[in-house]
C-alpha cells in the first residue's frame, strides 16, 4: 500500500508539474508580468530563495532512499527558519542600535530600505508586538545557531574527522621516526659490539702468535723442540730394525 502511495502521489506531482509548465508555455507570458509582480511585493528579496525551496521540495520527493529525502527536507525547513531568524534579528538588532525601534521605523526599513516584502514585514511586526525584545532575541540566536547546526553539521562533520585523521596521521608518523630512530640506535649499538669483538678477537690471535712465536723461538734456542725429538725416535727406531734384520 504505501509503495501505491508513492506511485500515486509521484504520478499526481507529475501531473501537476507538467500541467504548469503546458501552462506557462501556452498562456504564461500574459501573466509573466503579474507573477513578478506578485512575488515581488509579498516575498521582496526572498523571492528567487523561495522558488527555489519550493523546487528542491518537489525534487526531493522523487528520492527513493527514506533517510535521503527526511535529511534533504529537514535542511530546507531548517534554511527557511535561519533565513527568518537572520532578518528577523537583523532589523530589530539594527533599529535598537540605532535607538530607532518602533513599527514605522521596522515597516520602513523592510519594506523600503531592504525590500524584504509583505509577508517578511508582517512577521517582524507581529513578533515585536506580541513578544519582548529579550525573548526575541534569545529565541532567534538560538534558532539560528540550530539551523546552522543542522545547515553545515554535516560537512563540520566532516572537517573535524578530517582534523583528526590529520592529528592521526601525524602521530602515526612520530611513532614511524622514534621506531625507526631506535631501530637505528640498536643496529648502531650490535655494529659497535660486533667490531668491538672482531677486534677483540684480532687481538687475541695476535697474541696467541706471538706466545707461540716465542715459544717456538725458545725452543730452537734450547734445541728442545718436539719434532726434533719425534725424528730421532723415529731414526732410533730404524736403526734398531736394521740390527735385528742382520
Amino acid at each position: 500500500m504505501n509503495r501505491k502511495k508513492k506511485i500515486v502521489t509521484r504520478a499526481i506531482l507529475l501531473a501537476i508539474i507538467f500541467s504548469l509548465i503546458f501552462f506557462l508555455l501556452k498562456k504564461g507570458y500574459k501573466y509573466y508580468d503579474s507573477f513578478l509582480l506578485f512575488g515581488k511585493n509579498y516575498f521582496g528579496i526572498f523571492f528567487i530563495p523561495v522558488t527555489v525551496v519550493i523546487l528542491l521540495d518537489i525534487f526531493f520527493t522523487f528520492i527513493n532512499n527514506r533517510k535521503k529525502r527526511i535529511f534533504y527536507k529537514t535542511r530546507l525547513f531548517f534554511f527557511i527558519i535561519f533565513l527568518m531568524s537572520v532578518s528577523l534579528t537583523f532589523v530589530l538588532g539594527f533599529l535598537t542600535y540605532l535607538k530607532k525601534l518602533e513599527e514605522v521605523n521596522i515597516i520602513n526599513m523592510c519594506l523600503i530600505n531592504y525590500k524584504m516584502g509583505f509577508l517578511m514585514t508582517h512577521f517582524i511586526t507581529f513578533i515585536f508586538n506580541n513578544f519582548r525584545l529579550n525573548y526575541i532575541f534569545y529565541v532567534s540566536s538560538t534558532l539560528i545557531f540550530i539551523s546552522l547546526f543542522f545547515l553545515t553539521g554535516k560537512e563540520i562533520n566532516k572537517i573535524i574527522k578530517y582534523f583528526a585523521t590529520c592529528k592521526r596521521r601525524k602521530e602515526a608518523l612520530k611513532l614511524e621516526k622514534a621506531l625507526l630512530a631506535q631501530m637505528q640506535e640498536q643496529i648502531a649499538i650490535k655494529e659497535n659490539l660486533e667490531e668491538r669483538k672482531a677486534e677483540e678477537y684480532k687481538k687475541q690471535n695476535l697474541k696467541l702468535e706471538n706466545v707461540i712465536k716465542e715459544k717456538i723461538e725458545i725452543a730452537i734456542e734450547n734445541d728442545t723442540l718436539p719434532l726434533e725429538k719425534v725424528d730421532r725416535k723415529r731414526e732410533e727406531n730404524n736403526f734398531s730394525k736394521e740390527d735385528t734384520i742382520k
